[in-house]
């Protein structure tokens, strides 16, 4: 309880510090497979971690390197759009702006595991037909399984590193706005502070900010689902032949069904 929250003579300020983290100077192997962790998660089991055990975090993933980027992407689209004022557009184009390459990566994560997650419906017609063959071809066999096998690796390690990506991008995208919420607070006047209480700060600190950050695990869910329909057509007409777009089309009657009665039941219950 002595002893002061920031020792500025030991620690010096996080603008003046430019750190790498473990994950950034990490190889290509080690990212994959996770090793990057092994010593963190060593000393964890030897010894209770101090806060000098934790390896610090890098300019790109660090408040005082998120920060000054998204300020200059809201200060270059309002001059593009000769307008001051913060909307709610403007802020999405900014945090698209800020955090664009982990997007593109993790909807790369997200369609590879998509398409691996297909792969073993796809080979169960291929594992009938092959343990029914009388003059059975251990090549072929082989090959089925290794195919297996790969697919599965794949959407396995593509689940976790998508995990990871999702984790990654929801923390600087909440550290961001919860930067510059702050910040806005500190430059707010006396009488606009009278107007609205503290709890509604700390309500959009605490929420939303947080549902902000918490949006990417399912932002990538609107354009995949054009494509696992494609992929379950795909395996269903391999197997059952136009008999797969007969139901697909029923499919698609019942749920409009589904939603003209639900719509008109709302309607006569407002009436």
């Amino acid at each position: 309880m002595e002893e002061p929250l920031l020792d500025h003579s030991s620690s010096p300020l996080p603008e003046a510090v430019s750190s790498r983290s473990l994950f950034t100077d990490a190889g290509l192997f080690s990212k994959i497979t996770f090793s990057w962790m092994g010593p963190l998660l060593d000393l964890g089991k030897r010894k209770t971690l101090d806060l000098d055990d934790v390896p610090l975090l890098d300019d790109r993933d660090s408040v005082h390197g998120i920060v000054p980027k998204f300020k200059s992407n809201i200060d270059s689209i309002s001059a593009t759009e000769q307008c001051s004022d913060v909307t709610t557009v403007k802020l999405v184009k900014a945090l698209v702006l800020t955090t664009w390459k982990l997007i593109i990566v993790t909807a790369v994560y997200a369609l590879l595991r998509t398409i691996t997650s297909y792969v073993g419906p796809y080979l169960i017609e291929d594992f009938v037909s092959y343990l029914n063959e009388s003059p059975r071809s251990t090549k072929r066999g082989y090959l089925l399984v290794l195919a297996f096998v790969v697919a599965q690796l794949m959407e396995g390690l593509s689940s976790r590193h998508l995990l990871f990506r999702s984790q990654q991008l929801g923390v600087r995208v909440h550290s961001a706005l919860i930067a510059i919420i702050y910040q806005k607070g500190l430059a707010l006047s006396s009488q606009y502070r009278q107007g609205s209480s503290s709890g509604e700060l700390i309500n959009v600190v605490n929420l939303d900010a947080e549902c902000v950050g918490n949006f990417n695990w399912s932002m990538h869910e609107l354009w995949l689902l054009p494509v696992q329909i494609t992929l379950a057509m795909v395996i269903l007409y391999s197997t059952l032949g136009l008999a797969a777009l007969a139901a697909l089309a029923a499919t698609i009657l019942t749920m409009l069904a589904n939603l003209w009665g639900g719509s008109s039941k709302i309607s006569k219950r407002k009436l």
